[in-house]
């Protein structure tokens, strides 16, 4: 099953988005209902294709966990089947949907994030950090990043990162006593979308470089007053 996140997901009509507060089920897919999400142009999903998708509440929807790090914890994981494709919008920049076509999705499960990648630990396959060929060899991108931040949600340790060469990175992962596990990581760049799922422990020279960046990153704060009601 492939795994995508949608550039954005929009809200229903009945949400007040003049509230000071909203409550997470009102932004919620709802299991057994047709929802719409809008995805990147060079995502080629499928009518019938059932997928797996990440769902974030609004400011972290439209800004990215790195903007609203509390949101990690209301994000969800959910089942789909793409059933159609909504009627191609007119392409203006002034369009809030950028002039993207959505996708009419059937929701088939939904469950939140962290504990669904706790749930993922067994059977999942082991997964390592991402590297890019280089004149010599090769080399470990979070190795590479000129920017980088860190947060702290549920227990759990957010990572965060840009590279010179054009690749975002994010990871989620938790400390076993002097080893780090990886749980949730996702490398975007211009060939794509790139996700890794389920606790792998990192080698002895991962571990070493992420406690480098760990020590070096810049904390995160939500940067939106909390507004989700639950």
């Amino acid at each position: 099953m492939q795994t995508y996140w949608p550039l954005f997901w929009p809200n229903s009509s009945k949400v007040d988005h003049s509230a000071p507060q909203v409550r997470l089920d009102a932004l919620l897919p709802v299991v057994g209902t047709v929802t719409l999400a809008y995805f990147e142009r060079h995502e080629r999903i499928q009518i019938d294709e059932t997928v797996r998708l990440i769902w974030c509440p609004s400011v972290s929807d439209l800004n990215g966990w790195s903007e609203q790090p509390s949101e990690i914890a209301f994000s969800h994981v959910l089942q789909a089947r793409v059933v159609a494709l909504d009627a191609a919008p007119e392409s203006t920049i002034n369009a809030a949907h950028f002039g993207l076509r959505g996708h009419m999705l059937e929701v088939l499960s939904l469950e939140r994030l962290l504990p669904a990648l706790r749930g993922w630990a067994n059977g999942t396959g082991a997964w390592s950090l991402p590297q890019a060929a280089a004149g010599d060899g090769s080399l470990q991108l979070w190795a590479e990043l000129n920017w980088c931040g860190r947060a702290e949600v549920a227990g759990y340790i957010y990572l965060v990162g840009n590279t010179r060469a054009e690749s975002h990175l994010e990871l989620i992962l938790e400390r076993d006593g002097d080893n780090l596990v990886g749980l949730f990581h996702v490398q975007r760049n211009p060939a794509g979308t790139f996700f890794d799922f389920g606790a792998t422990y990192s080698t002895e020279l991962e571990r070493c470089l992420l406690e480098r960046v760990l020590n070096s990153a810049q904390p995160l704060c939500d940067t939106h007053p909390l507004y989700l009601l639950e």
